[in-house]
Parts: C-alpha cells; sequence; structure tokens
C-alpha cells in the first residue's frame, strides 16, 4: 500500500478504534491490551463492467465475506467478529543460534521472555513494523532476506518478512492479498493470518492491530485480463462505496501506552483470563444532545462522553456495586445500580425512558 494512503488512512483506524477518555478519577486503572469486542459489518456496491476483479466467498474464525454479481459489477457484504477469543496457547523459543533472521537484532531478547504464543507473534509484528520502515515502492529483490537487510519494504515486503520470521520459530502463517477501502482510494493491499490450530485463523494489520481486522479489508484479486501493476482500484475505473454499515462494537480498554513514544497495537484480548472487570455499553439516546456516563462507586467519578456511535466503556474496575448515570447537558437521564463480580465484562444496551424524550 503506497505510504500516502497508509498515513491517510491510520487516523482513520485510529479513529474508529480509539477515543479519547475524559476522566477524573481514583478508580484502579487497567493495564491490559486494548481490545474491542463485538461485531462490525459493512455491504459495499462494486461498479466493475468489465469485470476486472474477482471476488470470493470467504469464512474463517473472524472474518466472512460474501457476494452477489450484478449486471455491472457486485455486491460485497464483509462481516468481522471482533468478540474476545481465548487462546491459551504456550510458546517457548527454539534454538535458532546463528539463524540469521535474529542476529544482530534484540528480538531473539524479546522472545525469551514470552511464554504465549499471542505475545510472540506480537513481538514479532511489532519488531517488523518498527524496524522495517514502509515504503511505497516493493523492495526490487523481493525476498524476505533483502527486506532485512535493506529494512524497508511495502505491505507485501513487509508480511512476507513476518511469515517468514514466524515460520523461523514454528509459528504457521501466511499472507493475504486484497484491497483496503477508503472513499477517496481504496487500493490493493497485502496482511497476515496467523493459524492458531484448534482456536482458528486470525488475520493482523502489521502496526495496527492484532488478531483482527476491520471489514473495510476486503479479499478481492485481479481478473486475468486486468492490467499489471495496479495500485489503485480507480487506475482501472472501478467504483467501490459503501451502502450499509452495522457497527456493534465496543472498546473495552483505552488507556493510553505510558511511553507515548511507544506505538501500540490494536489487540484482540487472547489471553486465559481479564485481570479487571469493566462495563461497556451503547444508549439509545433519542433526541437528547451530548449525553455523558458518569460512573461512581464511593467518592471517586469516572466520566466518559458517548462516544458517535453513542457507546461508552469503562475498564480497570475492581468487584463492587456502582452508580451509572447517564447525563445530557447536566440533566440526569438515566441512573442505574450495577454490581460487579471479579472480572466481569458487562455489557449494556440502554435506552432513556420515554417520559423524559423532548
Amino acid at each position: 500500500m503506497p505510504r500516502d494512503v497508509f498515513k491517510e488512512l491510520l487516523p482513520f483506524w485510529v479513529f474508529l478504534l480509539l477515543f479519547q477518555l475524559v476522566a477524573s478519577s481514583t478508580l484502579a486503572a487497567s493495564n491490559c491490551d486494548v481490545f474491542v469486542n463485538g461485531t462490525w459489518s459493512v455491504k459495499y456496491l462494486i461498479q466493475d463492467p468489465q469485470k476486472l476483479i474477482i471476488p470470493s466467498t470467504i469464512k474463517t474464525s473472524y472474518y466472512s465475506q460474501s457476494f452477489k454479481k450484478l449486471h455491472r459489477g457486485y455486491e460485497i457484504y464483509v462481516e468481522c467478529d471482533l468478540s474476545e477469543k481465548c487462546i491459551p496457547l504456550p510458546f517457548t523459543v527454539e534454538n535458532v543460534a546463528g539463524n540469521e533472521y535474529f542476529t544482530n537484532s534484540d528480538l531473539m531478547g524479546r522472545l525469551k521472555n514470552v511464554r504465549h504464543l499471542t505475545d510472540a507473534v506480537r513481538e514479532v509484528i511489532g519488531w517488523v513494523d518498527t524496524n522495517i520502515s514502509y515504503q511505497s515502492q516493493p523492495n526490487p529483490k523481493h525476498t524476505p532476506k533483502d527486506i532485512l537487510q535493506d529494512k524497508s519494504g511495502n505491505c507485501v515486503d513487509r508480511a512476507e518478512l513476518i511469515k517468514k520470521i514466524l515460520s523461523e520459530i514454528g509459528v504457521s502463517s501466511r499472507t493475504v492479498s486484497g484491497v483496503l477501502f477508503h472513499p477517496d482510494n481504496s487500493c490493493f493491499h497485502r496482511w497476515i493470518e496467523v493459524d492458531y490450530g484448534k482456536y482458528g485463523t486470525f488475520a493482523s494489520e502489521p502496526g495496527v492491530t492484532q488478531d483482527y481486522i476491520d471489514p473495510y479489508h476486503l479479499i478481492l484479486t485481479l481478473s486475468s485480463h486486468a492490467p499489471d501493476n495496479i495500485t489503485y482500484l480507480e487506475d482501472i475505473d472501478i467504483d467501490i462505496e459503501i451502502i450499509d454499515e452495522q457497527i456493534d462494537w465496543y472498546i473495552i480498554d483505552r488507556s493510553k501506552p505510558l511511553d507515548s513514544s511507544y506505538k501500540r497495537l490494536f489487540r484482540r484480548n487472547t489471553t486465559c483470563d481479564r485481570n479487571y472487570a469493566a462495563i461497556v455499553g451503547k444508549v439509545d439516546t433519542k433526541s437528547f444532545p451530548h449525553v455523558t456516563a458518569e460512573l461512581r462507586l464511593s467518592d471517586s467519578t469516572l466520566t466518559c462522553p458517548l462516544d458517535e456511535c453513542n457507546r461508552f466503556s469503562f475498564c480497570g474496575l475492581t468487584e463492587g456495586g456502582y452508580y451509572l448515570t447517564l447525563k445530557s447537558e447536566q440533566q440526569v437521564v438515566l441512573c442505574q445500580k450495577i454490581k460487579l463480580i471479579q472480572k466481569e465484562l458487562k455489557i449494556m444496551n440502554l435506552e432513556i425512558p420515554h417520559r423524559l424524550q423532548k
């Protein structure tokens, strides 16, 4: 994917996945990874009168894509499952002394401290993202060894290098070719899928997400009569637009990394257990503007404005009795008492009572 497109899309992803938490609280803080929970689906209309692209019907542990042929194109439906998945697979680094993929790097030292497979995958993806700079054009030599030596490559190069390093430590993976949707310039792209055995196969967007992707990733390939070296769909006069989008997911942990210089991967929660409780919810606000959620325990209060999809989340909570209050312009429109047990995730769908509707 070209660098200018990546720079443009990254804030778009982050805006969708991470909303700033405005809080003043002495409630317990969370040290967990950021992850999301729920489903997210998009229906696309693709105008392709020359039949230059080939869609596929795909279903994996996290992702499904189906399509319907139209007279001059396709209708494509993509759904991503963002719910929690427990992947309790142990990991022990094998003896790779002298392996050229680990010589003169700190990656092996980082892997020696890892005990779970998902953490090993994260270390590899993070290391490649940090140490292999992105460039829009592919490396002319185009082999993992050359990418490692030159320390640069495009999305194809970096995905292939991740796949190779994972194979060197005994982790099965593959790269996936497709299209990354953007309203202005959808482009051909490459990402990675990791095989977790009986737990399924999960995709990662190097440098952005781990163990899930969003439904703006479409699995499309070029037909045999399409031109070579195509970057954008618009280069071959293919139009793509969203005709329906359903967002039913929650951000569970919106805490920021302590070190702001550290590039954080948004990761699905894949550990055996959560070390904190959390409350997330979606509110049918009707005509009430600027709704804010407040969570109170004793004298401590946590505040969270609803995002553009009318959702809120509170994490890093201990067990106990909480009071959840929804306010609109300082007016209390809903109040509920909530009892949390240890490490519980409570998902709430709330509606402001009709008698309070304006």
